[in-house]
């Protein structure tokens, strides 16, 4: 479960390199609940919650620093133990560290993540891709159980 743009708002460019960027804001509208379902659909099926997130570019001397806001916001925001949180540096692909469903925003995370026994699904896109997409929390809980059922 991808951070920025799924759970947490996208912030204008010059934000991203200040400290203290990720620790802001609250989540995004409904994003407690949308937590809440992905943990019972992983309860569900068998599934680890990972947060899989990276850090920006725009400041990458403040990777260490923003990782440990990042870890912070998560578990202020959801609770610890909540999953198991993995904090990339900008340039990192996300498929090498862990493996099944990704729900992200950005299309590139979701081109290289598919494959053999990968799956993802684009939250927020609205245009056309080879891969899932869903527009709202709601349309990427259907889509995970529609998945399971096939």
């Amino acid at each position: 479960l991808d951070v920025d743009g799924v759970l947490y708002p996208i912030l204008p460019l010059e934000e991203y390199k200040e400290i203290g960027c990720f620790l802001r804001y609250e989540p995004i509208y409904g994003a407690l609940k949308f937590v809440e379902d992905i943990r019972e659909f992983c309860r569900r099926y068998g599934y680890q919650l990972y947060f899989l997130t990276k850090t920006c570019d725009q400041a990458p001397e403040l990777h260490y620093i923003h990782a440990w806001e990042k870890m912070q916001w998560i578990n202020d925001s959801f609770g610890t133990g909540m999953g198991i949180t993995r904090v990339l540096r900008h340039n990192q692909n996300k498929r090498d560290f862990s493996s099944g469903i990704l729900i992200d925003d950005f299309g590139k995370n979701c081109m290289q993540w598919d494959g053999i026994g990968n799956i993802s699904i684009q939250f927020g896109e609205e245009k056309i891709k080879p891969w899932l997409n869903a527009k709202t929390y709601d349309d990427v809980i259907k889509i995970l159980y529609q998945l399971e059922a096939n």
